[in-house]
């Protein structure tokens, strides 16, 4: 069975940020989020995932695993390390392409950001007015108005389901909920 795309995730209670990459490795990807490869074994699903020597219990946690061609990062702490630019720097050098999305569930301000071979394109924050930047901060504007992320915008779409479309859109970005039950490789995070 297909996985049904992404906007499943607006109204699912999905982890707050989630971070695409293709054309690297897991290994690669654990890393740039300053994680040890060699201590990030494959676990179940809320399975505890001991803090190294000298960390707190509270550390934050992701998971990594693959979804299609991409390696997906599920973040399970705040705040989020997959939208800052020099992690999406680290993620995608070296050739490879990372498409991250964080669901602010406080304030409202959802990120969406894409980043090629080290260099952040776009990235926008759905703060009033939307925050755009990156070296190509108009590439994925005129879609996202359309969409209907735009101040005072009577849409149709949430600003989180405008980002989540984009990411889906044009990077054909899929998840499914099996695909987050699934067995990934935890490790603790020190981005």
């Amino acid at each position: 069975m297909d996985s049904p795309g992404l906007g499943w995730l607006a109204d699912s209670g999905w982890p707050g940020c989630l971070v695409f990459a293709r054309g690297v490795s897991e290994d690669q990807v654990l890393r740039a989020f300053g994680a040890d490869p060699d201590e990030a074994v494959l676990r179940e699903p809320g399975e505890p995932v001991p803090a190294p020597e000298g960390m707190t219990d509270a550390a934050p946690v992701i998971r990594v695993g693959r979804v299609g061609d991409w390696v997906i990062v599920i973040e399970e702490g705040e705040p989020p390390q997959g939208v800052r630019p020099e992690v999406l720097r680290r993620v995608s050098v070296g050739g490879g392409e990372a498409v991250a999305l964080h669901q602010d569930i406080g304030k409202l301000n959802h990120e969406f950001a894409h980043a090629v071979d080290g260099e952040i394109v776009t990235a926008v924050t759905t703060s009033v007015p939307a925050h755009w930047r990156g070296t190509q901060p108009e590439r994925l504007q005129p879609l996202a108005e359309e969409l209907g992320l735009e101040d005072g915008a009577d849409a149709d779409l949430s600003e989180l389901e405008v980002l989540l479309a984009l990411a889906e859109g044009v990077f054909g970005l899929r998840l499914s909920p099996s695909d987050l039950e699934r067995p990934m490789r935890p490790s603790v995070s020190a981005a």
